[in-house]
This record gives structure tokens, C-alpha cells and sequence, in this order.
């Protein structure tokens, strides 16, 4: 079920070291802080979609391209389940563009039909 996440409090962009270390490449990437407190059961992984609902009223929708800890060069590599708190990082975006007060909300994720199919 969609939820929002965070309430933005600081918006700081990734060294481009940092970027590297996390496997991000060189494009421009933003820190979003606090960190996500997860629930019961619920987990992230770089690549899930969450949109952000700035203070004066637009919406932004785009991707964790991946997640850190505060203080530190901790890292979730790409592809892997996130399950605790970690701070957002999202890609290709100014700090001007995610002004402190934004909301960022989780995007559902649509079910999949496990069923096997026989083939006919």
C-alpha cells in the first residue's frame, strides 16, 4: 500500500566519489534525509518508483537509484532488498528541484500473477 515515506528535512547532492563508490556512475545524484523508517514487512531496492509531492503543489514521479546510511559510505548495491533504515538517493535531479518539505511517497507495485499457464 502506498505511504509516505518521509517528509524531506535536508536535500544533500552525492560527491561524485560517493556517487562512484555506490556504483551510481557519474551522473548528478541527491541524498534525501531523514532516513525511511520501514514497517513490518516492507522493503525497497534501487529501481522502485516514488513520487514526491513538493510544497507549492507539483508532483515529481522517479527511481531509487539507491539507498545510504548517514555519517558513513554504507550502500546497498543495486538489485538487493533494502529492510532497514537507510536515506534515499535519487538520480538526475538539482537540489532546487526537491525543496525541504517535500513528501516522498512509495508508488505500489503492480501484482503479479503467479499461476503457471499450460502451454495449448
Amino acid at each position: 500500500m502506498a505511504r509516505r515515506l518521509i517528509l524531506v528535512e535536508t536535500v544533500r547532492p552525492l560527491t561524485e566519489a560517493h556517487s562512484l563508490i555506490m556504483g551510481l556512475g557519474y551522473r548528478p545524484h541527491l541524498l534525501l534525509t531523514p532516513e525511511v523508517v520501514l514497517e513490518s514487512g516492507e522493503r525497497f531496492r534501487p529501481g522502485d518508483i516514488i513520487l514526491l509531492k513538493r510544497p507549492f503543489g507539483s508532483t515529481l514521479v522517479t527511481r531509487i537509484s539507491g539507498f545510504s546510511r548517514l555519517g558513513g559510505y554504507g550502500f546497498a548495491p543495486p538489485g538487493i532488498w533494502v529492510n532497514y533504515e537507510n536515506c534515499l538517493v535519487i538520480p538526475d535531479s538539482a537540489p532546487e528541484d526537491i525543496p525541504v518539505g517535500t513528501e516522498v511517497w512509495s508508488v505500489d507495485r503492480p501484482r503479479r500473477d503467479r499461476r503457471r499457464h499450460k502451454a495449448e
